[in-house]
């Protein structure tokens, strides 16, 4: 068995489909980082059924699908397909070849393949169980992991040697076993509380039933007497009504004398307010203008007392500005005083600035003629120091140049011969050039016809490729709108199923007793509500719905046991009442007149329309037999009259004529279908999502056959681009080949051209080297004695300069004392000619100020004036309104005294009117109160016969049809109803079926208790085997652990050349559940923890172990990410050679970047992102020279 193939699409950076093929050995995957090397390794843990994200270095599982790049969308789902050999038959299943897919959508679900065949997790997880393959197993090293089998707990180490020890499956086996024990003792806890309770049930039944018999008898003779008592009350309530009627109409008629004469006196009581209303109105007017007076009097009085205040604040403002002129006048002299002594200042300040600046200009004089002359005499030396180093450099320079030509003079003739040697062989050579590159060329020709014909068919192909896509988008587009709305169906369907099955906006009673119809005392012993077992057209649900009123929430028991039993569980529970129709007991009466049928609009009895089990007829009779559906509720209306409103009968829009003939009409806030039509909604939602199921398969077959088209091109497409690109490298190498060929004849060229010229340059320079030798001795022989002169010349200036720097420092050092005394002057004056400029600024300001205020103080005279002849004025004003407003008061005194007499006669009629109307409202309470009467006689009346139709399903006129009993008077029937009601009061809860329910339940005691010894004896068969499986798990751990441990030893010497290993359990004695402790002592080191070892050192002990592990029991193949990347080179090198000895039973896909590790590779995967943040492959020839 081995890995074959691994195809992935749209697995993380796998944007396109690709295939992975595998052959026995070892295939390495490498690559730069980052492009995707490591999702080749997720991509097999993943399919193997790891379920946790982040050990697939993600957060969520929707993470390992392509998110998408800046260049393309994200996909909508991945898949990865494992293709394994299986032809030893190891996998045990009956196919050569077995593949296993996992898919995932963005939408969160995910479905498992074996072979195109669905199927859960579990299936791949126990197919692939005790061969090693496995998330959780030692086939699937990934990135980083290969330190935690080191770095984790002992506890934690169990899972990889379990898988190694092959006990997985015991395990497996063993916890399935302790689960059915826990089950086989759960019913055996509930097997003993139901034969407990049953045989509580059968010490009941046998009084329940001679209760029973007596309860029947006693409720046969409560009818009879309800039945007269019943008629002589109707009659009764007949005869009272009809005097109260009378009584009625007598008041009616003097309410109607009364009502006329007060509308007279009404009449009067108007025309009075009328003249009322004409009288107010005018005496509004004049107090209108006495408020205008008041108010235009209350304004200047106003007016009056401002102008007062504003002659008193101009008053106040004049000896302000008097107050504040005087001030300044006096701030304004101290300045000018001030003013006169900085003047003074300045002057002094200005004769010391000047003399100071005199004494600095004569120093600074001194100075310049010393800089002077020291820089005369620096020149004079750097002339003669200049001359002197050009005579030496020229010495020098001579010296050398003479050496050069004698050197040249031997160079010429070793030159010239060997000029003449090279001149013969690149003759020769430039004649090979020129035939290879003619070669050349016409194999580059060639080359550049196949890339043409190749690019051509790769255009073709890849539109034909872009519009097979474009048409794969489109279908996937659909396929995604349809899942959506598959998965919206769906959940609709499971929320309504919910719905149903909770029984949600039934009564709380009905919810607890449905909540028991699984339970094994009760099973299939509940058949549900009568909601549940109809079957309604979508026009009749409204009509059959109010029809059975709360009847749709009665419960339907297969016989009176359960019905019993349940309200048993109601009382003790105190979860409220419910109604139970046991199948068997309900026996309707039912006789169905054919003439109603030809009535106008008659649509049907109620238990016609509708559909149930033949079982359910009787119900169905009991409850809806009796009435009739009809269109609306004129024909309701029209039927009940004509049959003397004996019928009930609703209408299609839920209006009903009931027994006796009542109206019950309207509308519910809310749809009040909703349980009938449940069932029919569901029903539609499955044929919705069945025909979705078909149209996405039809959709994923028509997108597999495009997939299968493009395919074929991408493979087409991929061997021409292949091809391409392989020719494309030929042809560059030609090319290289070519432009260095020309390069070079054309640098032979040249170069036999120079070879010609130089030598002729070298007879001409060998004449004009022995003449410049003999000119340089001359001049050699001059510029030494000229070198002497200036050396004694420059030591007597040097002498002089230094007397006169002396000098300078001197007089540097009084220049810099006279200027600080010269600026600390410059300072002085300057502050005090700011000062200066801002006292007369503020002696400028000061005058301006008092111009202003003796300004103000002018205008608030004049102002003041003004002020004192307004305030006269007001005063005259104000004396004229008093005058007014004492005339418009007078006129309101008398329109008072008017309105006065008027309103005394108007009170007179309105005490009248009162009289009158307080006779009226005791008339029509005394009418009211007979009406009253009246409607509680109907209402009792009505009372009467719904309480014999709900309890007997007669009607008055039915009872009157029938022969009457007599039975006395009213009282003594009253009494006998009384005692009856008393004596079945007595009796308590009566079950009639008492006889049948004790033999149902000895049954069921019996049953029970043969299924209880057989529970007993399955829970001790599972014990067994559980020791037994206990017992095999610990001999196998035992021996294989052991085994492992002493290859560990072994693999440890061999890798590390030395050193000591072994394994040990935490507890010997808890075999299975010991933690397994890892002990190393590399060579030359103490034997010491694991924490303290090196990186490279942990890693490869933990390889070593991995090693060990498949040496004693292979897995079929083996993927290993980047395990030896914290190894040197040495350490690879063992690793790599260990590792291809294993690959006689192990198959090994390693993912690294390790040169040693490719050297032993049998084949080469290379991934690389040509396209941002896209996977691809590359080709082999180019590994192959990334490698040389």
């Amino acid at each position: 068995m081995h890995l074959k193939s691994i195809e992935l699409y749209g697995f993380k950076s796998f944007a396109n489909k690709m295939v992975f093929k595998f052959e026995k050995g070892i295939t390495a995957i490498v690559g730069p980082n980052g492009s995707g090397k490591s999702n080749v390794a997720d991509a097999v843990r993943w399919v193997l059924g790891e379920q946790s994200a982040k050990q697939l270095r993600g957060s969520k599982m929707q993470d390992v699908i392509f998110a998408g790049t800046e260049a393309r969308k994200p996909l909508g789902y991945c898949q990865v397909d494992l293709t394994i050999d299986n032809h030893d038959m190891k996998i045990p299943i009956s196919y050569s070849e077995v593949t296993v897919s996992r898919r995932v959508y963005r939408s969160g679900e995910g479905e498992y393949f074996i072979n195109g065949t669905s199927c859960r997790m579990r299936d791949v997880l126990e197919l692939f169980m005790d061969t090693g393959i496995g998330q959780e197993g030692y086939s699937i090293i990934g990135q980083g992991q290969i330190e935690k089998i080191l770095s984790n707990k002992p506890e934690e180490r169990r899972a990889l040697f379990d898988e190694a020890v092959g006990i997985v499956k015991f395990k497996k086996r063993k916890e399935s076993a302790e689960k059915k024990l826990d089950e086989e003792k759960q019913n055996l806890y509930r097997i003993n509380d139901i034969i407990t309770e049953l045989a509580l049930q059968k010490e009941t039944l046998t009084e329940q039933a001679t209760r029973a018999k007596a309860y029947l008898k006693y409720k046969e003779e409560l009818k009879t007497h309800e039945m007269s008592s019943f008629v002589m009350e109707i009659k009764k309530i007949d005869d009272q009504l009809g005097d109260h009627e009378a009584k009625v109409k007598i008041i009616e008629e003097n309410i109607i004398q009364v009502r006329a004469n007060y509308q007279l006196n009404k009449t009067k009581h108007g025309e009075f307010v009328k003249e009322l209303e004409t009288l107010e109105g005018e005496i509004d007017v004049i107090r209108n203008q006495s408020t205008q007076l008041t108010v235009l009097k209350e304004k200047k009085e106003s007016e009056i007392k401002l102008t007062e205040e504003q002659i008193t604040h101009l008053t106040s403002n004049i000896k302000r500005f008097e107050s504040d002129i005087d001030l300044l006048k006096q701030k304004k002299e101290k300045i000018e005083k001030a003013l006169k002594q900085y003047q003074l200042d300045m002057a002094s300040l200005f004769e010391t600035s000047e003399k100071s600046e005199y004494d600095l200009k004569e120093q600074e004089a001194k100075l310049k003629e010393i800089n002077e002359k020291i820089l005369k005499d620096e020149d004079a030396v750097g002339i003669i120091q200049t001359n002197m180093i050009e005579r030496l450099n020229e010495i020098s320079n001579i010296r050398t140049k003479m050496q050069r030509y004698h050197t040249m003079t031997e160079n010429s003739l070793s030159r010239k011969e060997s000029l003449e040697a090279r001149q013969r062989i690149l003759s020769k050579s430039l004649e090979t050039l020129k035939l290879n590159l003619k070669d050349e060329t016409d194999l580059r020709e060639g080359y550049q016809a196949e890339i043409h014909r190749l690019e051509e068919e790769k255009n073709s192909l890849s539109a034909l490729l872009e519009d097979i896509q474009k048409s794969m988008k489109s279908v996937e587009d659909k396929r995604n709108a349809i899942v959506s709305e598959l998965q919206n169906l769906k959940s609709k369907h499971k929320a309504l199923t919910e719905i149903t099955d909770q029984y949600e906006g039934y009564n709380l009673s009905i919810k607890k007793v449905m909540s028991q119809r699984h339970l094994p005392a009760y099973e299939n012993k509940i058949c549900g509500v009568v909601a549940d077992i109809l079957k309604v057209e979508k026009s009749y649900e409204k009509a059959i719905e109010i029809a059975l009123g709360g009847n749709y929430q009665n419960v339907i028991t297969e016989d009176e046991t359960t019905a019993k039993a349940l309200i048993e569980y109601l009382k003790t529970q105190k979860a409220g009442r419910a109604t139970f129709l046991p199948i068997p007991n309900i026996k309707p009466n039912v006789q169905k007149n054919a003439a109603i049928r030809m009535e106008k609009g008659f649509v049907g009895y109620g238990d016609e329309l509708v559909e149930a089990a033949d079982k359910y007829s009787d119900i169905l009779s009991f409850l809806l037999g009796r009435t009739i559906i009809v269109k609306d509720i004129n024909d309701a209306i029209a039927m009940g009259k004509k049959y003397k409103n004996t019928l009930r009968i609703v209408t299609l829009t839920g209006d009903m004529v009931n027994p006796g003939g009542s109206l019950t009409g309207g509308a519910y806030k809310n749809d009040n279908t909703q349980f009938l039509s449940r069932k029919r909604d569901l029903e539609s939602l499955k044929v919705r999502i069945q025909d979705m199921d078909q149209q996405l398969s039809e959709t994923e077959l028509a997108y597999q056959v495009q997939q299968k088209e493009k395919n074929i091109i991408d493979e087409r497409l991929e061997n021409i681009l292949s091809r391409l690109q392989s020719v494309s490298i030929e042809l560059n190498g030609k090319n290289i080949q070519m432009h260095q060929l020309s390069s070079d004849v054309a640098k032979s060229d040249d170069e036999l051209n120079e070879l010609k010229i130089e030598a002729d340059q070298i007879m001409v320079q060998e004449q004009e080297l022995t003449q410049q030798l003999n000119e340089l001795e001359k001049s050699l022989i001059e510029n030494e004695v000229n070198k002497e002169e200036a050396e004694s010349t420059v030591k007597k200036i040097i002498e002089k300069t230094v007397d006169l720097k002396n000098e300078k420092e001197n007089l540097l050092e009084t220049i810099t004392n006279i200027r600080l005394e010269h600026a600390s002057l410059n300072e002085q004056r300057q502050n005090a000619q700011s000062n200066l400029s801002r006292m007369k600024e503020e002696i400028k300001e000061l005058t301006n100020d008092i111009i202003r205020i003796e300004s103000d103080i002018l205008s608030a005279t004049s102002n003041q004036e003004s002020k004192i002849e307004l305030l006269k004025t007001y005063s005259c004003e104000t004396a004229s309104f008093e005058t007014r407003i004492l005339e418009v008061q007078n006129q309101i005194q008398q329109k008072s005294l008017e309105k006065q007499r008027l309103s005394k006669e108007q009170e007179q009629l309105y005490h009248q009117q009162e009289a009158l109307s307080e006779n009226i409202t005791l008339l029509e309470k005394d009418a009211l109160r007979i009406q009253n009467t009246i409607s509680k006689m109907e209402t009792q009346k009505e009372s009467f016969m719904e309480y014999m139709w709900n309890e007997y399903e007669l009607t008055y006129n039915h009872i009157m049809t029938q022969e009457q009993v007599q039975l006395g008077s009213m009282s003594s029937i009253k009494k006998s109803i009384e005692v009856l009601k008393t004596q079945i009061k007595e009796l308590g809860d009566v079950n009639v079926n008492a006889i049948t329910e004790y033999k149902t339940v000895d049954e069921r005691h019996q049953f029970l208790s043969e299924q209880k010894e057989d529970l007993i004896e399955a829970e001790k068969q599972l014990r067994e085997v559980i020791i037994e499986l206990e017992e095999k798990m610990q001999t196998q751990f035992r021996e294989q652990f052991n085994a492992i441990n002493l290859k560990f030893q072994q693999v440890f010497k061999d890798l590390f050349g030395g050193g000591k290993a072994f394994l040990r359990l935490s507890d010997e004695e808890q075999v299975l559940d010991a933690g397994i402790h890892i002990n190393v002592q590399p060579p030359g080191k103490k034997l010491q923890s694991m924490m303290l070892l090196s990186g490279g050192e942990r890693a490869f002990t933990a390889i070593a172990l991995l090693f060990a592990i498949q040496s004693l029991k292979p897995s079929p193949f083996c993927v290993l990410d980047e395990i030896e990347a914290a190894l040197d080179d040495a350490n690879v090198e063992r690793f790599a050679k260990y590792l291809k000895k294993l690959t006689a039973n192990t198959q090994f896909i390693i993912i690294t970047h390790r040169r040693g590790t490719m050297e032993v590779s049998d084949a080469l995967y290379g991934i690389t992102m040509q396209e941002k943040g896209i996977s691809t492959q590359v080709s082999v020839k180019l590994l192959e020279d990334i490698l040389e």
